[in-house]
């Protein structure tokens, strides 16, 4: 599926690895720009990434 307009949902970047384990756990990808993945910010989202586990939290780094 292609989203050719512009919208206004914010969207936070995440590195490859916190990237794939958001996937996993069912938050839709919205871009990927290189080894940068795109995830709409939600409230779902946030509460996910303050209740990381600990080894996803030292090698995942998100972008805003």
């Amino acid at each position: 599926m292609f989203i050719l307009n512009d919208f206004d949902t914010k969207i936070v970047f995440t590195n490859n690895i916190l990237g794939k384990y958001l996937v996993k756990n069912g938050f839709p990808l919205l871009k990927k720009r290189g080894n940068l993945m795109g995830f709409s910010k939600t409230k779902a989202l946030d509460e996910t990434i303050n209740n990381l586990p600990v080894h996803i939290r030292l090698l995942g780094r998100i972008i805003t």
